[in-house]
C-alpha cells in the first residue's frame, strides 16, 4: 500500500519535471515500483498514431519511439480498446470475459493488467499499461484509485512537457532564424541594446556581445544624422514613436567598430516580453543600394542632359537648314531684282534730263513757229501737250519713287537674309525689325476675314550690339509671325464691320537698358492661358492644329536668344489681352 506522503513525493516529482523524456523516465519507473506490476509501458498519440516510448521492468526503464503496430510488448487491440472508450480496464485473471483478446494476450496470458488512459480536460494524451503474469488481486480498489490518481497527475505534466517541448522547438527555430538572418536583428530597450544576432556583430564589425548590449543607439552614429539633427535627440525620437505607435521605419547613419560608416533601413517593431515593452530592432546596410541608386540617379541625369543636347542639336539642324534655305532663296530674288531695279533707278534720272531737254526745245520750237501747220497742229491735239507736258515729270518721280521703294525692298531682303560667320558681327537691331516687318507685310495687308494689322513702332536710342544677325532675324521673324496668327485665329467668326471699328495692331518697342538693350513686340491678340505660358518654349509644344505649327519656332527663338546670345526672353500674357514677348540682349 502507497503512504500519502509517498504518493505526495511521486506527485511532486512528476510535477517538477517539464522535459519530455526526463518525465517518461520518471512516471515509468516510479508506477512501476509502486503499482506491483512487472512492467509499465508508457504510450503516447505522436500526429494521431500510438507509440511506444517508454518502457520498464525489472532491467529498467528503456525509452523508445516505436509505433504500437511493431511493439511486441503491449497489447495492441486493448490499447485501441482502452483509446475508443476512454475508460480504465482492469483484468484480474485471464479467464474473465475480456472486451477484446487478441494474440498478445493468448500468447503470454498475463493474471494482472491495467489500462489507464492519460485525459486531460478530456483530451487523450496517452495510456499506462500495467501488468503481472502469474500475480492475481494485483490491482486492488485501494491501489487502482492511487494509480489513477498518478494517471491524472501524469495526465497534466504530459501537457506541460509537450508544450515545453513545442516552446523550445519553436524557439530552436527562432533561434535559428534569429542567428542565421543575414540582416542585423536586436532587441532594445528604451535605454539600451539588450540582445543581438551574429549577423549584428558581423555587419557593425564588433568583436562581442558583450561589448554591443548596454548601448543606446546614438552611441553608435555620427554626432548629427543626415537630416541635421542631433543622433540622441533624433534615436530617442524613433524609439518613443515605435513604443507608442508599435512600427517605425526610417533610414539612419551607423558607425562600425573600425570608425567607417554606412547608411542602414532600420525597422522597429514593439514586442512585450515577460510584461515588458522590449522593441526589435531590424538594420540592413543599404550602403550598396544608395550607391547604385545614386549612380542611377546620375546616368539618368547624364541621359537626361544628353536628350537635352540632342534636342538643342536638332533645333540647331532645323534652324540652320531652315535659314540656309530661305537665306539662300531671298538672297537669290535680292541679288536676281537687283540689276534691273539698278538700271531702272539708274536711267530715271537720265530719262528726266532728256524729256526737259525735249520740252525746252519743244518750247524753242513753238516760240519761233508759231503756226506749225495743220498737219502738226493736228498731232498736238491728239497727243493733249499741254497734259503730256504737266503729267510727264509727275510719271517720271512715279518710276523713281517705285524704283526706290523696290530697291529699299532688295536692300531689306539683302538685311534679312545676312549670311552668318562664326564670330559674332556688329548690328543694328532697327535695321533687322524692319526687315521683318517689311517681308512679312503681305500678311499685315487687309483682306476679305479681316481689316490691315497696323505696325506701331516706338523706337529708342540703340547702340549696336555684336550679334548673330541672321539668327535674330529669325527669332523676330518667329515671334511677329506668331503674333499674325494669333490676330487672325481671334478674327475668326467676326464680321468685317466689327473688325474694322477697332483695328489690331502689333507694337514694337525698343530701350537701351545698363546692361543691354530691350525689344519689346506686343499684340492684342486673345492671349494665354497659364498652362500654355509654362510650356509655350518647350520643344515641339504648339497650341495650333495639326498641320499648322510644328512647335519648333518659339523654340528655336528661346534657345537663339538665350543660350547663343546669352540673353533672356520673357513672356507676359493674360487671356483676352494679348501677349509681350520681351528679349533683352547685351551689348
Amino acid at each position: 500500500m502507497i503512504h500519502l506522503s509517498t504518493l505526495f513525493r511521486v506527485s511532486q516529482a512528476i510535477a517538477r519535471t517539464i522535459e519530455i523524456n526526463e518525465l517518461l523516465q520518471v512516471l515509468s519507473s516510479h508506477v512501476l515500483e509502486y503499482s506491483g506490476a512487472e512492467k509499465c509501458a508508457l504510450l503516447l498519440l505522436q500526429d494521431g498514431e500510438w507509440e511506444l516510448r517508454a518502457l520498464a521492468d525489472s532491467r529498467g526503464v528503456q525509452l523508445t519511439t516505436l509505433p504500437l503496430v511493431y511493439s511486441q510488448d503491449v497489447p495492441s487491440k486493448l490499447i485501441q480498446y482502452a483509446e475508443t472508450h476512454l475508460k480504465p480496464i482492469a483484468i484480474e485473471n485471464l479467464c474473465t470475459d475480456l472486451p477484446v483478446i487478441g494474440n498478445y494476450l493468448k500468447i503470454h496470458r498475463p493474471q494482472s493488467l491495467l489500462c489507464l488512459p492519460l485525459l486531460n480536460q478530456e483530451t487523450l494524451l496517452g495510456i499506462l499499461y500495467l501488468e503481472h503474469r502469474s500475480a492475481q488481486g494485483l490491482f486492488t480498489d485501494d491501489r487502482f484509485m492511487v494509480l489513477d490518481c498518478l494517471a491524472n497527475q501524469a495526465a497534466i505534466a504530459l501537457d506541460h512537457a509537450r508544450l515545453y517541448q513545442t516552446v523550445q522547438r519553436n524557439e530552436s527555430r527562432l533561434r535559428a532564424v534569429y542567428e542565421s538572418n543575414n540582416d542585423a536583428i536586436m532587441l532594445l530597450s528604451e535605454k539600451c541594446f539588450v540582445d543581438c544576432n551574429s549577423a549584428t556583430l558581423a555587419i557593425f564589425k564588433c568583436p562581442a556581445k558583450s561589448e554591443f548590449c548596454g548601448k543606446h543607439p546614438s552611441q553608435i552614429s555620427p554626432e548629427y544624422q543626415p537630416n541635421g539633427r542631433l543622433s540622441s535627440e533624433a534615436a530617442t525620437d524613433h524609439i518613443v514613436t515605435a513604443l507608442t505607435r508599435g512600427y517605425d521605419r526610417f533610414e539612419w547613419q551607423h558607425c562600425r567598430w573600425d570608425g567607417s560608416e554606412f547608411i542602414a533601413e532600420v525597422q522597429l517593431c514593439r514586442m512585450e516580453i515577460d510584461d515588458q515593452a522590449i522593441l526589435q530592432a531590424i538594420v540592413r546596410d543599404i550602403s550598396d543600394r544608395k550607391a547604385v541608386e545614386a549612380a542611377i540617379r546620375q546616368k539618368s541625369a547624364e541621359l537626361e542632359q544628353a536628350l537635352l543636347q540632342l534636342q538643342k542639336t536638332q533645333l540647331q539642324l532645323v534652324q540652320i537648314e531652315k535659314m540656309s534655305v530661305l537665306g539662300n532663296l531671298v538672297a537669290g530674288v535680292a541679288h536676281e531684282i537687283n540689276n534691273p531695279i539698278g538700271c531702272i533707278v539708274g536711267n530715271v534720272s537720265v530719262m528726266q534730263n532728256y524729256v526737259i531737254d525735249l520740252m525746252e526745245t519743244l518750247n524753242l520750237y513753238q516760240t519761233n513757229f508759231p503756226e506749225p501747220g495743220i498737219t502738226i497742229e493736228q498731232q498736238l491735239d491728239a497727243i493733249d501737250l499741254d497734259y503730256l507736258r504737266q503729267d510727264a515729270p509727275d510719271v517720271m518721280q512715279a518710276i523713281k519713287d517705285s524704283g526706290d521703294r523696290i530697291a529699299a525692298i532688295s536692300q531689306s531682303l539683302r538685311i534679312f537674309s545676312r549670311t552668318d560667320g562664326a564670330e559674332k558681327q556688329p548690328f543694328n537691331v532697327h535695321d533687322g525689325l524692319d526687315s521683318t516687318v517689311l517681308i512679312l507685310r503681305h500678311r499685315l495687308k487687309s483682306n476679305e476675314q479681316r481689316p490691315k494689322i497696323e505696325v506701331v513702332t516706338h523706337y529708342g536710342q540703340l547702340p549696336e550690339i555684336n550679334c548673330f544677325p541672321g539668327q535674330l532675324n529669325q527669332v523676330f521673324m518667329n515671334i511677329l509671325a506668331n503674333a499674325i496668327d494669333a490676330i487672325d485665329e481671334l478674327s475668326e467668326g467676326k464680321s468685317f464691320q466689327e473688325l474694322a471699328q477697332s483695328p489690331h495692331q502689333i507694337t514694337i518697342s525698343t530701350r537701351a537698358i545698363e546692361s543691354g538693350i530691350q525689344i519689346m513686340i506686343a499684340d492684342d491678340g486673345p492671349g494665354m492661358p497659364p498652362e500654355v505660358q509654362r510650356r509655350i518654349f518647350d520643344y515641339m509644344f504648339t497650341t495650333k492644329e495639326v498641320g499648322k505649327g510644328t512647335g519648333l519656332g518659339l523654340a528655336i527663338a528661346h534657345q537663339i536668344v538665350v543660350e547663343t546670345h546669352g540673353g533672356a526672353i520673357d513672356l507676359q500674357s493674360q487671356v483676352g489681352e494679348g501677349s509681350t514677348f520681351t528679349l533683352t540682349l547685351p551689348c
